[in-house]
């Protein structure tokens, strides 16, 4: 009984004293909230760098615990995958090279984060997401004229020697995504950094239909074919064009289910991180650029300046339906080019109107998704003047078009979907003037929730690109060869998320 009676003082005072810190913001120490746990992060939901904390003005409930007043949440989650693929490419014979229809991967992805909440209900944190890098590896038969002893050329796993563990030593982490941010519910969020904007908070891969498998195209598939045959993904949401660059965004409070957001992009580089010598090339603040390579083409005149985007969203459930929508417009500048101009003859392409100078981007980007009883359809459109994911392009080119429709369904821990899109663009550069580019692609995947942090999914991409006097398969312009290409891969997988 003595004890008991000792214990419930002990637990009387600390209770009392942490009601009175409550009230002083100053003398209040951070609690540490244990993460939820066992719950698997969807793959490509907007990735979990962009979690149920920070991805709106008011934190919702999802994967990360919610921190309450006086608290900070801790977290590191990860997702390690495998697959395995077959895929068929256009681009799969080169010359006398030849490559096989099968293959292996792993991959590792690190999200840390933090999430705190000060007891006048400011909500503060900071995310990170790391990758694992692949670094091209290349073998040569040592000595020279040997052909027993194979000894990677590029992976040195000490300063004097070169080793042999090519592929291991080559692989190595990175920062992809890295952002702090500021929020409270009735103001809105602020989020600085090398992070997501407008268009890729308010699609989150759902506009899109990224959530099905890992992606579909812009997920692992694509990466079994040979990249010249496969299509443009030009989707301006979860892609490292749009996140990559540092920005300021800002996303309001939901009024009716509507909220709107805000961003800008001074350039596509870490700007104050990387310092630059003079005005030169490679500069990420450079404003104008008369640099060329030795073949005299530009370097710089294709890097968009003071980009923004301005958004509206509606979440919302209408009778027994679910509806998403967004609409975003994406504007820029670009890097003036002030050298020589380019002529048709030293593009080695006739008729060509590219001379070296570009314009900004000025486009528009939209999706609605309709859901009843677990079943998803939708479609997204973005048009207007770009090139690429979203690029700047040259001066007189084809303005840009792609639309897509996609299915989804989820019942249970089984989830099945498909996507088509087409995308219509100018293409390579050289060939302004003279041709534009059409690419198809169609996509289809699910995946199986076997036990909470534990999945199997699977994913078939095809795609066909075509643009006249363009070689696909060398990257050459002026060519008749290679102006049809397609590729398609089917792809099984195992992941484990927590």
């Amino acid at each position: 009984m003595r004890k008991l009676l000792l214990a419930g003082v002990a637990m009387l005072g600390v209770t009392t004293a942490m009601q009175r810190t409550a009230y002083a913001q100053a003398s209040t120490t951070p609690q540490l909230a244990s993460p939820q746990m066992g719950t698997l992060i969807t793959p490509n939901f907007g990735q979990s760098a962009n979690d149920n904390n920070n991805h709106q003005a008011v934190a919702i409930q999802g994967t990360v615990a919610n921190p309450v007043p006086g608290s900070m949440v801790i977290r590191l989650n990860g997702r390690i995958w495998s697959e395995v693929s077959v895929e068929g490419s256009t681009g799969d014979v080169n010359g006398l090279n030849k490559e096989a229809s099968y293959n292996m991967g792993t991959y590792l992805r690190l999200y840390p984060g933090v999430s705190g909440m000060a007891t006048n209900g400011l909500r503060w944190g900071a995310n990170a997401e790391i990758r694992e890098n692949f670094n091209g590896v290349g073998y040569e038969a040592s000595p020279a004229s040997a052909t027993t002893s194979i000894t990677a050329t590029n992976a040195q796993n000490s300063s004097t020697t070169t080793g042999t563990s090519g592929l291991t030593c080559e692989q190595t982490l990175y920062v992809r995504r890295a952002f702090v941010w500021v929020a409270q519910d009735k103001i809105g969020i602020f989020r600085f950094g090398q992070g997501d904007g407008v268009s890729g908070l308010f699609d989150a891969g759902i506009g899109t239909f990224q959530n099905v498998a890992q992606g579909l195209w812009d997920g692992d598939a694509p990466g079994a074919v040979s990249g010249n045959s496969a299509p443009t993904y030009p989707w301006y949401s979860l892609q490292g064009a749009e996140y990559g660059s540092n920005k300021i965004v800002y996303l309001s409070p939901q009024f009716a289910g509507v909220d709107f957001g805000l961003d800008f992009a001074p350039n596509n580089g870490n700007g104050i991180e990387f310092q630059c010598a003079n005005a030169s090339q490679g500069c990420p603040s450079l404003s104008s650029s008369g640099q060329t390579n030795t073949a005299g083409t530009p370097t710089d005149n294709f890097r968009f300046r003071n980009e923004i985007q301005a958004g509206v969203r509606y979440q919302g459930v209408v009778g027994p339906a679910s509806i998403y929508a967004f609409g975003d417009y994406i504007g820029s500048g670009v890097v003036n080019y002030t050298g020589p101009p380019l002529t048709p003859a030293a593009l080695g392409v006739s008729g060509s109107k590219y001379n070296g100078q570009t314009q900004g981007v000025n486009a528009g980007f939209a999706a609605v998704d309709v859901t009843v009883a677990g079943l998803t359809v939708g479609a997204a459109w973005q048009g207007g003047q770009y090139n690429g994911v979203v690029d700047t392009s040259p001066k007189g080119a084809t303005g840009a078009n792609a639309y897509l429709i996609g299915v989804q369904y989820v019942t249970g821990p089984f989830t099945i979907g498909a996507a088509y899109y087409g995308f219509d663009s100018q293409g390579a550069v050289q060939l302004t003037g003279v041709s534009q580019r059409h690419e198809n692609a169609f996509g289809a995947g699910g995946q199986w929730q076997i036990t909470p942090g534990l999945q199997s999914y699977w994913e078939y991409v095809y795609g066909t690109r075509h643009q006249g006097d363009f070689n696909f398969v060398t990257q050459t312009a002026g060519s008749k060869a290679f102006n049809n290409v397609q590729s398609q891969a089917l792809l099984v997988g195992l992941e484990v998320g927590w």
